[in-house]
């Protein structure tokens, strides 16, 4: 079976901080099995910079696979909570947002990796899929300073500790120059 595992999770939360990402997060995250990963457990911290959030609405966890004629592709909104997470700084006027899934779509996921797994067990090398995140940025005030910079952290399970998938890199450079600054408020994606 070719499926990409859970460091498509990490690379999919930002693709333009491909550069940036912490390797040792990546192999961690490569080795584990996104078909028996507890959704309820996954969860992901950022801390933004004044001036930067994520859009309402646009934190999503997608999952889908192909096998055969066979095709799922499931998203999954991700709750945010503000969060003081221990261990991890938070620069004066930063934030730290907690994402993980609501209890519902934790037990929806469920019932979709075991769907995919009914498919790996049937046909184990025909059948690939992903695993991702995805957010969308937006400006509070005036957005982001040039020289803003954001860290972002996962936590694959609910024992393990938040592993690092990037510290204290720009947002233009976890972004992308153009979507820097085409920035939009928030006030108008809500």
């Amino acid at each position: 079976m070719t499926f990409r595992s859970m460091a498509a999770l990490a690379g999919g939360l930002l693709v333009a901080a491909c550069s940036s990402l912490v390797p040792a997060t990546l192999a961690r995250m490569q080795a584990m099995d996104p078909l028996t990963a507890d959704p309820s457990a996954i969860e992901v911290a950022l801390v933004l910079p004044p001036g930067f959030a994520v859009a309402p609405g646009s934190a999503v966890l997608t999952l889908g696979a192909v096998s055969g004629d066979a095709r799922v592709e499931e998203r999954f909104a991700l709750k945010v909570t503000p969060a003081a997470i221990s261990g991890i700084d938070v620069p004066p006027g930063a934030t730290a947002s907690l994402f993980r899934l609501t209890p519902a779509d934790a037990r929806r996921m469920r019932e979709v990796q075991g769907q995919i797994a009914s498919w790996k067990a049937e046909d184990p090398r025909g059948t690939t899929g992903s695993l991702s995140i995805g957010l969308g940025g937006c400006g509070i005030g005036a957005g982001p300073a040039d020289d803003a910079r954001a860290s972002g952290l996962i936590r694959p399970g609910g024992d393990s500790p938040f592993l690092p998938l990037f510290r204290d890199v720009p947002v233009r450079q976890l972004i992308g120059p153009a979507l820097f600054d085409a920035i939009t408020p928030c006030e108008s994606r809500q």
